[in-house]
């Protein structure tokens, strides 16, 4: 236990306790889940709830991120070796978030006994220092050592270094997990009022937009509406519940769909945007996360990903943002399925 960190060791004892009561009845048990400011996560562990609930059918005990502390062995002990651990996706693994890539390798040495399946991620290493080749070196250890741990990755780069560099992991290219994520009508519905444009812009260090950039795209939005909002994908509260993070990504998904354009550099502002029907130009991150997902969205015709301002404007004048539009469920159910498979598999 952290005893350096008395509201962690709460948590984590409140979370033990609720564990050891919840799981002989649950089928698995979801670990790493956020209960923090960032929607794009809530809304990642919302579709993971769903998904366990309407695809699997099955019972599941949730222990979050601030619950796990620096107890990972405690939850470990306290968990049968029959059940299936399932790890929180998003875009944490490697170097880019380095807290959260420690708290995976002590999960993945902490539950060796154990059959784990990480829902989709994507996963960035910098090797360009010593420093960096050696980060990996230890990740690929730790990852390497498990002996049935199943990676699933949201983006063909990512799948193609994980089969490279992490040769004793299983491996499987599914879909980001909110892209089956289903909001009730009220947030997606077609026939609202839709008026102006909303911008969603990063502004930590995964932002590659340059100040020109920006510039331009707000210049582009102001000359084409009246009403023009800036809005992120960062709660004003964290949440203190499973159902305020839902709620929270509904708003926002509310938010999203009152509008006639999104421009973003958010992953999720442009998953927001294709579950809502909201016509959306979207732009790279630093790694490249944004394009990598696209992929999976990319026949959808009021989705549009561009690699700078001047792009931006090129496909401004291509969207038709008088038309109504609906996501198409249909484009990742294929690899849901598959997921389903991969994680029934005994």
């Amino acid at each position: 236990m952290n005893l350096l960190h008395p509201i962690s060791f709460i948590r984590a004892l409140q979370g033990l306790s609720r564990l050891k009561k919840s799981i002989s009845s649950a089928d698995y048990l979801l670990l790493d889940t956020p209960m923090h400011k960032n929607i794009g996560d809530l809304a990642i562990a919302y579709a993971e709830r769903q998904f366990i609930h309407n695809c699997l059918g099955k019972v599941f005990t949730e222990i979050t991120a601030q619950e796990l502390g620096s107890c990972e062995k405690s939850f470990a002990r306290s968990t049968p070796t029959t059940k299936t651990v399932l790890i929180h996706g998003g875009g944490f693994l490697g170097s880019l978030w380095p807290q959260e890539e420690y708290r995976f390798r002590e999960i993945v040495k902490s539950f060796k006994n154990h059959k784990i399946v990480v829902f989709p991620q994507t996963v960035t290493f910098d090797t360009a220092t010593p420093e960096g080749q050696l980060y990996l070196d230890q990740s690929r250890k730790i990852y390497n050592s498990h002996p049935d741990i199943h990676i699933c990755l949201r983006d063909a780069r990512s799948f193609d270094y994980i089969i490279t560099n992490f040769p004793n992991v299983k491996a499987s290219l599914i879909p980001d997990m909110a892209l089956q994520l289903k909001l009730p009508d009220t947030a997606v519905s077609c026939e609202q009022f839709r008026e102006g444009a909303l911008l969603c812009m990063r502004n930590d260090h995964e932002k590659s937009l340059t100040r020109t950039d920006e510039n331009i795209l707000h210049q582009l939005v102001e000359t084409n509406f009246d009403l023009v909002t800036s809005t992120d994908m960062c709660a004003t509260l964290i949440p203190s519940s499973v159902k305020q993070s839902e709620d929270i990504v509904i708003e926002k998904a509310r938010e999203f769909s009152s509008a006639k354009l999104i421009v973003t550099d958010r992953l999720h502002g442009m998953i927001l945007a294709a579950l809502t029907g909201t016509p959306c130009i979207a732009l790279n991150n630093s790694n490249k996360k944004v394009e990598a997902v696209y992929q999976w969205v990319k026949s959808l015709d009021y989705i549009t990903c561009v690699n700078n301002a001047s792009e931006a404007k090129y496909a401004f004048n291509k969207l038709d943002l008088e038309r109504s539009y609906k996501y198409n469920y249909n484009l990742t159910a294929p690899y849901y399925k598959k997921l389903e498979n991969i994680i029934l598999e005994k």
